[in-house]
């Protein structure tokens, strides 16, 4: 009987293992914002949603796997912003980040961004999840953080899909550089609040 209970129980560990692990491979895939807690055929998915979009597909993806006897939908949704919007100020003293991002993975690609973009310099603030990200978020991102190289003191600011530099030019050179690259962006009325050295 003891032999026969182990055996039970080693086979349904295994079962769950094996459930687990297709699950987590399905949600980094397309929904790594999600999770899912297991007991034996019986899945659970949680975590904040960065919309209704990804909810149900994470449920979905889950839900299509071999082996789930069933599947309790525990996610909830980020807070929706409105206006929504993303904040770097170089200062004497480092990089001050505000704002929103729609998920993990953006929130720590764009602070990689920006740390690469001034290496040695350091990162202060803090970026918080939520739903309502303009769709040219991550664009007008990396195109802000190209600019904070060409000034000495000033960042950027994107409210929605409106992008604004401020701050002073390093130099004439900066200054020119920095218009051109917003200029092909099309986003040359960016740069009203930019003075130059």
């Amino acid at each position: 009987a003891a032999l026969t209970t182990g055996a039970v129980w080693f086979g349904a560990d295994r079962v769950e293992t094996d459930i687990r692990t297709r699950a987590d491979q399905a949600l980094a895939q397309s929904q790594p914002w999600a999770s899912v807690t297991i007991d034996g055929r019986d899945v659970e998915i949680v975590g904040e949603a960065p919309s209704e979009e990804a909810r149900n597909e994470a449920v979905a993806n889950v839900s299509q796997l071999t082996g789930v006897r069933s599947l309790s939908d525990k996610t909830g949704l980020l807070p929706l912003e409105n206006p929504y919007v993303f904040r770097v100020e170089k200062t004497d003293s480092g990089l001050g980040v505000s704002g929103f991002a729609p998920d993990r993975a953006e929130r720590d690609r764009y602070t990689s961004l920006i740390s690469k973009a001034l290496p040695g310099v350091e990162l202060k603030g803090e970026i918080t999840l939520a739903r309502g990200a303009p769709e040219e978020l991550s664009r007008l991102i990396e195109l802000g953080t190209r600019q904070l190289t060409r000034l000495g003191q000033g960042g950027f600011t994107i409210t929605d899909d409106e992008l604004v530099i401020s701050g002073e030019a390093l130099s004439p050179d900066d200054y020119e550089a920095l218009m051109q690259d917003l200029q092909a962006a099309g986003k040359k009325d960016a740069a009203k609040a930019i003075k130059l050295p």
